[in-house]
């Protein structure tokens, strides 16, 4: 297998609900730093009562792969997804873009073991035998220099990625025209 599983995760919402209201930054960034070994960057902005925070979290030796943080109450929360009715408690939204898989499911372990119960749309899948390899991947502790082995091999596979796919565009392109003249004359 390729990167050994790592990568870069493109686009991911989670949601969290916390029944007796959301932890402090500082305690994801602790158990997230307890996870890993790896200290965790914090930027943004914490309300302390109730709690509430919209933030960026990174690991200190890749501070520009980030994981964004934010909480809101149940009565915010009225989304044509929830299939949960709670009236009380709070809910943290973990948003992930162009974002390492490491960060996002270390920030994703922390937020279970500080009570965070998913509310996401794709908890089946993540709840599956594959969610719970990833969990037990990402449940470990990791050096610097692994994460950043991690992190070049990423980078690399994404612009062999690239690379594949600019070299394949025309041939993609000249298919996809073949094949809308050929639905014309069809017709």
């Amino acid at each position: 297998m390729f990167n050994d599983g790592h990568g870069t995760i493109l686009k991911y919402v989670w949601g969290f609900h916390f029944a007796d209201g959301a932890p402090r930054l500082s305690e994801i960034s602790g158990t997230m730093t307890e996870i890993t070994s790896l200290p965790v960057r914090v930027v943004g902005r914490e309300t302390v009562d109730p709690v509430g925070f919209s933030a960026d979290l990174s690991f200190e030796c890749l501070s520009d792969v980030k994981v964004h943080l934010s909480t809101h109450n149940s009565q915010q929360r009225n989304t044509k997804s929830d299939s949960l009715s709670i009236d009380q408690g709070q809910f943290i939204t973990l948003k992930g873009s162009k974002t390492d898989s490491t960060l996002l499911w270390t920030t994703i372990l922390a937020l279970e073991a500080l009570g965070g119960v998913d509310t996401s749309e794709n908890l089946d899948e993540d709840r599956s035998e594959r969610g719970r390899k990833q969990r037990q991947k990402y449940n470990c502790r990791i050096s610097e220099a692994e994460l950043l082995k991690r992190h070049r091999k990423t980078r690399f596979w994404d612009r062999v990625s690239l690379l594949i796919l600019i070299l394949l565009s025309p041939v993609l392109l000249l298919w996809m025209i073949c094949f809308s003249l050929w639905e014309g004359i069809r017709k």
